[in-house]
């Protein structure tokens, strides 16, 4: 699983990663996919987008 923090921009900002699938190159293109992610920020009632944190799992197809 990774975390992101989503900026108003909808842009990725900080990418940590929350739980380790338990294989270092695995977790490596997880966050290196993230960060090319665009996403549609969250907004404030009155429809401000503003920054917000959002926690994505990650599944792997190993063939």
């Amino acid at each position: 699983m990774v975390r992101v923090r989503v900026l108003a921009s909808g842009e990725p900002g900080e990418v940590q990663l929350h739980k380790s699938s338990g294989f270092d190159r695995l977790d490596a293109a997880a966050l290196a996919a993230v960060k090319q992610f665009k996403f549609n920020p969250a907004r404030t009632r009155s429809g401000r987008a503003v920054d917000s944190w959002v926690t994505l799992p990650i599944q792997y197809v190993l063939k």
